[in-house]
C-alpha cells in the first residue's frame, strides 16, 4: 500500500473532514450552507477517485451475501425495544410512529453517513496507512469525533465505525451498512430517553436541546404524553 500513498489523499481527507466539523459546529442558518458545501466537496473528491478506478460501493455486489448481518441487527433491535418497553422508556421519536416518514428519511441520511465514512474517509486512509487495522481504527475515531459532545453517540459510533468498516471491506456494499446504521440508530433514538441523547443531536445542536413533551409507550399499548423535567 505504501507505493500508492499520495499527498492528494491527505489534503482531500483534511479538507473534507474539516468542512464536516465546521458544519457540525456552525449554527443555523449558516449550517445549511456548509452542509451542502461539504456534501459537494466530498462527492466531488469521490467522483474524482471513481474516474481513477476507485469503487463507490453503490452497486449491489455483496448485498445478498451480507443480508444475514441485517437480520442480526433487526433481531438485536427488537430485543432492545422489548427491554425498553419493559422499562417504560420506549417513545416516539419520528412523529407519531416509530417508523414513520421521517424515520425513512433517516435511512437516506444513515446511508450518506456511511458513504462519507467508507467511500471517502476509509478509502483514503487505506492508502495512507499500510496496516488495514490502523486505517479502520482511525476512520472509526474520525467518525466518532464528529458526534462530539454527545458522549452516547461518540461511544456507539466508535464501535459501529469499526464494525461497519470491517463489513464494508468484506462485502464492499454501502446499502448493507446503511440499513444497519438506520436500524440501530432508530432503535437507539426510541429506546433511550431523549434527555440522555438530546434527540440524537451533535455539535452545537447538542447544547441547544431543550426538554419537551414526548410520547412514551407504556407496555407497548396506548401512548401517553409525558413531560420531561
Amino acid at each position: 500500500m505504501a507505493s500508492e500513498r499520495s499527498p492528494r489523499d491527505l489534503y482531500q481527507l483534511s479538507i473534507g473532514y474539516i468542512l464536516i466539523l465546521i458544519t457540525v459546529w456552525t449554527p443555523n442558518p449558516y449550517q445549511r450552507f456548509f452542509f451542502w458545501l461539504s456534501f459537494a466537496v466530498v462527492v466531488g473528491f469521490c467522483l474524482q477517485g471513481r474516474l481513477r478506478g476507485e469503487p463507490l460501493g453503490l452497486g449491489f455486489q455483496g448485498f445478498l451475501r451480507s443480508t444475514w448481518v441485517i437480520a442480526i441487527a433487526l433481531m438485536l433491535s427488537l430485543l432492545a425495544i422489548y427491554f425498553a418497553i419493559r422499562e417504560h422508556t420506549v417513545h416516539y421519536f419520528f412523529g407519531h410512529t416509530i417508523f414513520g416518514p421521517r424515520a425513512w428519511g433517516y435511512l437516506v441520511w444513515a446511508t450518506l453517513q456511511q458513504f462519507i465514512l467508507q467511500t471517502f474517509i476509509l478509502t483514503r486512509l487505506l492508502r495512507l496507512f499500510p496496516e488495514r487495522s490502523t486505517a479502520i481504527l482511525l476512520a472509526a475515531f474520525m467518525f466518532s469525533l464528529a458526534h462530539f459532545p454527545n458522549m452516547l453517540l461518540v461511544a456507539t459510533t466508535l464501535v459501529w465505525g469499526i464494525g461497519s468498516c470491517a463489513l464494508f471491506l468484506r462485502y464492499r456494499n454501502l446499502y448493507t451498512v446503511g440499513i444497519i446504521h438506520f436500524v440501530l440508530g432508530v432503535t437507539l433514538a426510541v429506546s433511550i430517553p431523549s434527555d440522555i441523547h438530546h434527540n440524537m443531536r451533535v455539535g452545537l445542536g447538542y447544547y441547544f436541546y431543550r426538554p419537551h413533551h414526548s410520547v412514551t409507550l407504556y407496555r407497548g399499548i396506548n401512548p401517553k404524553p409525558i413531560s420531561h423535567r
